[in-house]
């Protein structure tokens, strides 16, 4: 789905489409903030060291910037669906030629 303009981000946020509820909270238990996730898991094929073909998991999410009332940050933490993901990396997303979706990578912490 190409992001073009509001609508689209309107569209491609919907929770009854694409997205899922997560709970944001920011590290040393700020105030948590529900908002809509595009979640992704996905398992890229990568290289180890011998050679061998090795599968890592990857989860990641976007999300729209206006809907925090302050930035995410590194080791803050999403709940998804009862499963608790702590922040590894923000970056925007470089698929998203508005600039107004973030790439969070996460890691499992529950």
């Amino acid at each position: 789905m190409a992001v073009e303009d509001a609508a689209d981000l309107a569209t491609f946020f919907d929770t009854n489409e694409f997205a899922a509820s997560a709970t944001y909270t920011p590290p040393g238990g700020g105030a948590a903030q529900m908002i809509d996730v595009i979640f992704d898991q996905v398992a890229p094929k990568e290289r180890g060291p011998d050679g061998e073909l090795v599968v890592v998991k990857r989860r990641s999410l976007r999300v729209l910037k206006s809907v925090f009332t302050t930035a995410p940050v590194v080791n803050g933490t999403f709940v998804i669906a009862g499963v608790t993901y702590r922040v590894r990396a923000i970056e925007d997303d470089p698929d998203d030629p508005t600039g107004q979706i973030y790439d969070i990578t996460l890691a499992v912490t529950s």
